[in-house]
C-alpha cells in the first residue's frame, strides 16, 4: 500500500511506508548494497535487538503493575476480611508481591541499559557510514 503525494508540477509521486519516494528508496538501497552489504545487516541486527529490549521493558512494566493491582484489590475488600484468620495467606501474598516488584524492577533496569547500549551502537554505526544516516534519519 503506497501513499501518494502531489508534487509542485501537479503530478503524483508514490511514497513508501518510510516516507521516502520509491526512486529514493531504490537509489539509496542500491548505494548501500554496493557499498557494503554487512552494514545493512548490522543495522538490522541492532534494530531487532532494540525491539527485543522494548518487549522486555513492556514485560517489566506489566510485572511491576501486577502487585499494585493485587494490593489495591486487598485494600478494597479489607472490610470483609477477618485479618486474624487469613494472616498467613496475606503474608505469603505480600512476599510474592515483593518478589514480583523485584523482578519487574530488574527487567526494567536491564532493558533500559541494553536499549541505551543499542542506541549508542546505532549512533556509532551511523557516524561510520554516512549512507545509513541519510536513510535512517
Amino acid at each position: 500500500m503506497k501513499a501518494k503525494k502531489s508534487t509542485a508540477s501537479g503530478g503524483e509521486q508514490k511514497r513508501g511506508f518510510d516516507g521516502l519516494s520509491d526512486d529514493c528508496n531504490s537509489i539509496s538501497e542500491s548505494k548501500m548494497r554496493s557499498e557494503n552489504p554487512l552494514i545493512i545487516n548490522e543495522a538490522q541486527l541492532i534494530l531487532a535487538e532494540k525491539r527485543t529490549h522494548l518487549a522486555a521493558l513492556r514485560t517489566g512494566l506489566a510485572v511491576l503493575a501486577l502487585p499494585m493491582v493485587v494490593i489495591s484489590y486487598l485494600v478494597t475488600v479489607s472490610g470483609h476480611i477477618h485479618h486474624n484468620l487469613v494472616m498467613e495467606y496475606l503474608v505469603i501474598l505480600m512476599v510474592l508481591c515483593a518478589g514480583l516488584v523485584v523482578v519487574g524492577i530488574y527487567l526494567l533496569v536491564k532493558s533500559l541499559v541494553k536499549l541505551h547500549r543499542a542506541e549508542r551502537a546505532m549512533i556509532r554505526l551511523k557516524a561510520q557510514h554516512s549512507i545509513l544516516s541519510q536513510v535512517m534519519d
